[in-house]
């Protein structure tokens, strides 16, 4: 349910999520970076090269090398970097006695003085690679290259696009172990993750999935959660969660949710089950079910929308379709009590006794005082005609409520159950 996707006023291609002052024109970040290296970008522009602080450690000859600037991601950073230290590498340098590095790497001798320069300098270790790949030479030497640090491990986002290129070439066993723990345990549950992969299969947008970009990345302050968004075919978004299974210092990231479009929805999640909520309250059922469908094609991972969407197949009496909506909402949560309590219900109504047991006792787990379980248990041991069970169920109800009408009227019955029992005989 993504709006009209707006395309880069520059390059036509990717899609224009950044307004360019200079351009006065929306353009993606790769056009942004290919602008703003030549800096000249208007400083009320957020994301123009900043000046640098105010730091004497650094010599004039080697600000070049340090770099000022707003990226929303890691694939953005590295970018930048490579094309900016590209018009730096093609410059004279007085490093390398004013002499060009671009020319420089033509000759062995000039090879050697770019790997013994930017040697000393103790680049780095991120940014080795570029200057490497760059000016073709190998071997420069750093005293950090034992630092680790964003750049050099494994970040949340290294660990999305892995995540992402295993969906696109539907490697769905590599994709299946992005869903464990550092110790290779389920984040959730095994059942869970085969629901989650099933979903994934299903999705359109994942078959079809050919192309993706990282659109933007960011990270929770306390360093146990993230997110990654990806642009896909040059037209859609998607968003991976991850969580953070380690610890702060050696983090560990795991594939905790998706969503399709941009994080912002992530957010409107609540707002948006709210008007099923109404819609259902009101008895507008093609209204609610409307927006079921609309916001499965978001948040196609929502345990709680898969329950309303339970909701609104038991209250059109579509028992069969309600209760896999009310499985999948406790597979996709393992601690939903609602969704087993409907779960139960739907299997009390069609006399599937020990099934409804087996969930209003799974809800009790979660929701001990949960009086419309008790009662509802209650009820079937009254029907199986094991009173002394029943009428403990009934007054622990009325212990934890005692107002509540249903287990009173329940209670009171239980002595006409025994004397109809009597009469029978």
């Amino acid at each position: 349910m993504n709006l009209k996707i707006q395309k880069c006023a520059q390059c036509k291609k990717y899609n224009g999520k950044r307004f360019c002052l200079r351009l006065n024109k929306h353009i993606c970040w790769h056009c942004c970076n290919d602008l703003r290296i030549d800096l000249k970008c208007p400083a009320e522009c957020e994301y123009s090269q900043r000046d640098l602080p105010e730091n004497k450690n650094i010599k004039d000859e080697h600000k070049n090398l340090v770099q000022n600037y707003k990226t929303d991601s890691k694939a953005e950073v590295m970018d930048y970097l490579e094309k900016s230290y590209k018009i730096y590498l093609s410059k004279e340098n007085p490093i390398f006695n004013k002499q060009i590095p671009m020319i420089l790497k033509e000759s062995s001798e000039g090879k050697k003085l770019l790997i013994d320069k930017f040697s000393e300098l103790n680049l780095h270790i991120a940014i080795i690679p570029i200057f490497e790949k760059l000016l073709k030479i190998k071997g420069i030497k750093t005293k950090y290259a034992d630092k680790v640090d964003v750049f050099t491990q494994k970040t949340a986002e290294d660990i999305a696009v892995e995540f992402i290129t295993y969906l696109a070439e539907q490697q769905w066993d590599r994709v299946t172990d992005y869903f464990k723990d550092i110790e290779d345990n389920y984040l959730k549950n095994p059942k869970t993750v085969e629901l989650i992969i099933s979903k994934l299969k299903d999705l359109k947008l994942i078959k079809n999935l050919n192309y993706f970009d990282v659109l933007s990345s960011g990270l929770a302050t306390d360093i146990r959660s993230a997110f990654c968004t990806f642009e896909i075919n040059y037209k859609d978004y998607l968003t991976v969660f991850l969580i953070n299974t380690a610890s702060k210092e050696n983090p560990y990231w795991a594939i905790d949710s998706i969503i399709i479009g941009e994080v912002n929805l992530a957010f409107s999640e609540a707002d948006s089950l709210a008007f099923i909520a109404s819609a259902l309250s009101k008895e507008e059922y093609d209204k609610a079910f409307q927006l079921i469908k609309q916001l499965e094609n978001i948040y196609f991972l929502s345990p709680d929308l898969y329950y309303y969407k339970g909701l609104y197949f038991s209250m059109k009496g579509e028992n069969e379709k309600a209760l896999k909506a009310f499985e999948e909402a406790g597979i996709l949560d393992i601690n939903f009590a609602e969704a087993y309590y409907n779960q139960a219900f739907i299997h009390h109504s069609e006399k599937q006794l020990d099934k409804a047991k087996e969930l209003y006792n799974k809800c009790l787990d979660l929701q001990k005082n949960n009086v419309n379980a008790l009662n509802n248990l209650g009820t079937i041991c009254l029907y199986e005609k094991e009173y002394d069970k029943a009428e403990e169920y009934f007054k622990k109800c009325l212990s934890i409520s005692p107002k509540f009408k249903y287990a009173q009227d329940n209670l009171d019955r239980i002595k006409l159950f025994i004397e109809n029992d009597k009469k029978d005989k």
